[in-house]
């Protein structure tokens, strides 16, 4: 299943731009990040159009493993269930932008161990939100 993108939001004016001569650092030619155990395994979204909440979670995953040193699998079927009144659409569609609005307003997301994916949303998507404990 393929969604068109949803161009619904507003990221507000941000202008901000890299400038890489801020940074002295020699920055390598490639990266492979799978060696520096900062990427989980391949995780397969199936027919549910969830594209954006696997991104934000693969993002979300990487940043915790550089930042931390330990890699956590986390929840992609948190983000489904959960961010509908942030602006997704559970298996229909959103944004990864959406997506890390409802991870900063929550303090987090479940591990994918604690809140396993099903390839569907779990709660009516009008009758949203989240406050069960799984």
């Amino acid at each position: 299943m393929y969604l068109t993108y949803r161009q619904d939001i507003d990221h507000g004016n941000y202008t901000k731009v890299f400038d890489a001569s801020q940074y002295s650092a020699d920055i390598p030619d490639t990266v492979d990040w799978r060696t520096s155990n900062a990427v989980t395994g391949i995780k397969t979204q199936g027919n549910c159009g969830a594209s954006y909440a696997f991104s934000a979670v693969g993002a979300l995953e990487g940043a915790w493993a550089l930042a931390f040193g330990n890699l956590v699998t986390l929840s992609e079927q948190n983000i489904i269930d959960c961010s509908v009144p942030y602006g997704n659409y559970g298996c229909r569609g959103g944004n990864m932008y959406n997506a890390f609005q409802y991870i900063v307003a929550n303090d987090g997301i479940d591990s994918s161990d604690s809140y396993p994916y099903s390839e569907s949303v779990r709660f009516f998507l009008d009758n949203m939100g989240c406050s069960e404990e799984f």
